[in-house]
């Protein structure tokens, strides 16, 4: 009785209210969406956030989820509304004091010669995608010294001076503008996956899930990280 009335308010006032399921990627969720999320609960106290995290990729009307986010080629699941938020830019990185020690980097083929931390999973190592002299985008598969099938040890291996690896922006952020990790081969960033959000098809988009998405593609439209 509670959600239905603060729904009956929120499409009233055009303000989000009303209990909100939102399904997140595990760490891209909580480092760059929920913290927008949070603020957003701090603003309309009416609103009540009900946040999974999870990289599977969720079934929204059966599982009672009113927004996904996801990254990854958009869901062109009958029933289902996209929009597009970010596109990930990743970069060749490492710690000073590997690439102190083992020297930097001049051009792809110089990979060859260094330790690298992949990602991979069952037999797949990801692909990197460097720019090359004229700043065209070259695929390179890898051959790592040190296989992980998740960011975070990929990450701890990097500033552990294990080698040099491919992450993206948004997850090194910080140690790109403290000096912990150094940019190789290219100045420049390279286009990954892009992130959409998705929601159920439905006449009247619920005034919480379109002021929610709005904010998002508004926060995205120019992230903190992208200025590093």
């Amino acid at each position: 009785m509670l959600d239905a009335a603060q729904a009956q308010l929120a499409a009233h006032l055009e303000v989000p209210a009303g209990r909100l399921r939102i399904a997140l990627p595990l760490t891209f969720g909580r480092r760059c969406v929920a913290p927008i999320l949070f603020e957003i609960a701090q603003r309309f106290p009416h609103l009540t956030l009900d946040l999974s995290f999870n990289d599977r990729r969720v079934d929204l009307v059966p599982e009672g989820i009113d927004l996904a986010i996801q990254v990854g080629d958009r869901d062109d699941r009958v029933g289902l509304v996209a929009r597009r938020l970010y596109v990930q830019r990743w970069v060749v990185c490492a710690a000073a004091a590997y690439l102190d020690r083992h020297g930097r980097p001049q051009t792809i083929d110089d990979l060859e010669h260094h330790a690298l931390i992949v990602y991979g999973r069952d037999g797949f190592v990801s692909p990197w995608f460097i720019p090359d002299a004229a700043a065209r985008s070259r695929q390179y598969v890898p051959r790592g010294r040190i296989v992980l099938g998740d960011g975070e040890p990929m990450l701890d291996a990097a500033l552990a001076g294990c080698g040099i690896t491919y992450l993206p922006t948004w997850f090194i952020a910080n140690e790109l503008s403290s000096g912990r990790l150094e940019r190789l081969l290219s100045p420049d960033s390279v286009e990954g996956r892009p992130v959409h959000a998705i929601w159920p098809a439905t006449r009247t988009l619920a005034p919480k899930v379109r002021f929610v998405v709005d904010e998002l593609v508004r926060r995205f439209s120019s992230p903190s990280w992208e200025t590093t």
